[in-house]
């Protein structure tokens, strides 16, 4: 259902506040919902979920905490598309 809301191309104000909340929760399940999304995404819907991620930097440690979890997504996530979706974020992250 989480994933469906943050594809919805068709309703992106749903998409954004998704990501927000997804992220928002700090956590190792809201991330990877998060993550397996953004692997998912068309361009438009990539730009959303971008918009929503910007909240990763909320702090600077924050991000720290949250880059270390996306690092253990993308390197022992059994999903491929965790795992894709995961170092594709920290790619984004370490350019943006």
């Amino acid at each position: 259902m989480l994933a469906r809301l943050l594809l919805d191309a068709n309703d992106t104000g749903v998409t954004l506040r998704t990501a927000e909340a997804l992220i928002a929760r700090r956590d190792a399940a809201g991330l990877r919902v998060f993550v397996r999304a953004w692997d998912g995404a068309d361009f438009d819907t990539g730009n959303w979920l971008a918009e929503g991620a910007y909240s990763l930097r909320a702090s600077e440690q924050d991000e720290a905490e949250l880059v270390e979890r996306l690092r253990m997504l993308a390197d022992e996530d059994a999903d491929e598309s965790v795992r894709s979706g995961a170092a594709d974020l920290l790619a984004w992250l370490a350019h943006g």
